[in-house]
C-alpha cells in the first residue's frame, strides 16, 4: 500500500475523501467514451493525487494491482 507523502495527501486520505473522488471522477469519465479508459482513468488519476515518484505509465502500472501499462 502506497503510504508516501505527496502534495500532502497520502493514500489514506484519498481514502477518506472517497466520495469527493468518486463524484469527481464520475463528472469526467463520461468525456473518455469506453468504460474500460474509465477504469485505468481513475488508476492514473489516484496515481497522480498520492505517489510522488515518477508518473510514466510503466512506474505507475508497478505500483498499483490494477495498473495496465499498456492502457495506461
Amino acid at each position: 500500500m502506497i503510504t508516501e507523502y505527496a502534495l500532502g495527501m497520502r493514500y489514506e486520505e484519498l481514502l477518506a475523501r472517497s466520495a469527493y473522488f468518486k463524484r469527481y471522477l464520475h463528472s469526467i469519465l463520461p468525456l473518455l467514451g469506453r468504460q474500460e479508459r474509465g477504469h485505468h482513468a481513475q488508476v492514473y488519476i489516484r496515481d497522480l493525487l498520492t505517489e510522488g515518484g515518477r508518473k510514466t505509465p510503466a512506474a505507475i502500472a508497478k505500483r498499483w494491482p490494477d495498473g495496465n501499462v499498456q492502457a495506461l
